[in-house]
């Protein structure tokens, strides 16, 4: 049974991206029991990006977000998140940017992360022109080698910004994207390692008399492994769970959550005996998997993808199975391998409740400046 089939298809303009209300609550009622409550988490927004998303979490209880980029930050803002964190070093206008969000919503905690000294100097020059005070994490590198400073560095960047004039030094967000083991036992040690470190970094900063206010950590894969911490000012931040995607809930089996996103496609030829077309193309599902994982068809079986151009999808029917092939006009639905880059792909969510589609939610953060 297809759990994700739609009633009434014939108006709906495809490719599309649709949410399905039921699982996406689900999902985010799953993943605060595993938190213990609302107030552990601050999960990311950059795998939806989108307002009306954000709010039923905050409907919910979280208050705290996680973004990939300013026009992210400036979308939780609008929405009353109580406090933003920017999950990306400065580079060129960001801190600028930073700042004046700051200035136009002094009510909400905002903050920004750091590395290194240039990273510091950067904000703390942002910080003297605008007059505000800049509220910063030190960014620890996990292990994934992608940003951050390792645990052993950290203490020192640590103790130089909270000499800075301007400058807030108040926490540290750790993030081990490559925590991506499925056995959730071998997770679970290699994140008490890291955690470790960590915690004993943050003894040895509060025994000093520095303000350690608050430790973010993890991801989705993570995100139950941390969830097992349950000290003061600790928070966890999952992101793309609460839509989840066909790699996680492969992956995964710890992470019981639906994949509540999909994306409608139509067959739109057949190209040749046991060939089938869906207008899905790269311009309609990302492409950093390989072809043949890029997506997991519901209802259509024993079938190979050949070729993705930019506005089609092509797939061969297994030998055997060639006359099987879809009709033409036939709506296929994909669960996306990896959903975040999807979302970008798309101005708007449509949204499905009960088989209908009920509303259309715009991806309010797709580009990277709102208004700032």
């Amino acid at each position: 049974m297809n759990p994700y089939l739609l009633k009434h298809t014939n108006t709906i303009i495809t490719p599309a991206l649709v949410y399905y209300r039921e699982i996406l609550n689900s999902n985010t009622e799953q993943v605060i029991k595993y938190a213990g409550g609302p107030g552990r988490l601050w999960p990311h927004v950059k795998t939806h990006k989108c307002a009306e998303v954000l709010k039923m979490q905050m409907e919910k209880g979280i208050r705290c977000f996680k973004c990939a980029t300013v026009a992210e930050a400036e979308m939780a803002c609008i929405a009353g998140a109580e406090a933003v964190l920017l999950a990306m070093p400065p580079a060129g206008p960001t801190a600028a940017r930073m700042t004046a969000l700051m200035k136009a919503y002094p009510h909400i905690r905002l903050y920004g992360i750091i590395d290194c000294e240039e990273h510091l100097d950067i904000y703390r020059s942002a910080a003297l022109e605008s007059g505000v005070e800049v509220s910063l994490l030190v960014d620890i590198n996990m292990g994934m080698d992608r940003t951050g400073v390792s645990a052993a560095q950290a203490g020192a960047l640590y103790r130089k910004a909270a000499k800075a004039s301007n400058i807030r030094i108040c926490g540290l967000h750790c993030y081990d994207g490559h925590r991506r083991e499925s056995d959730m036992s071998l997770r679970q040690q290699l994140v008490d390692q890291g955690n470790r470190e960590i915690f004993a970094l943050r003894e040895e900063l509060t025994a000093e008399g520095l303000s350690v206010d608050f430790v973010i950590l993890g991801g989705t894969p993570s995100f139950p492994c941390h969830a097992r911490y349950r000290a003061e000012g600790v928070y966890y931040s999952p992101g793309t769970i609460f839509v989840n995607d066909n790699s996680y809930a492969t992956l995964y089996q710890d992470l019981p959550m639906m994949p509540a996103a999909v994306i409608i496609s139509r067959v739109v030829s057949h190209p040749g005996f046991g060939l089938f077309t869906l207008d899905a193309g790269c311009k309609g599902i990302s492409t950093d998997y390989p072809m043949n994982s890029r997506a997991a068809l519901i209802g259509v079986e024993h079938c190979t993808p050949v070729l993705h151009s930019e506005e089609h999808w092509v797939f061969r029917m297994d030998t055997g199975y060639e006359a099987q092939a879809p009709v033409v006009n036939t709506v296929v639905y994909l669960i996306p391998q990896h959903i975040c880059p999807c979302t970008v792909l798309y101005p708007s969510i449509l949204v499905a409740e009960q088989g209908e589609i009920v509303d259309e939610w715009d991806i309010t953060a797709r580009d990277r400046k709102i208004s700032l």
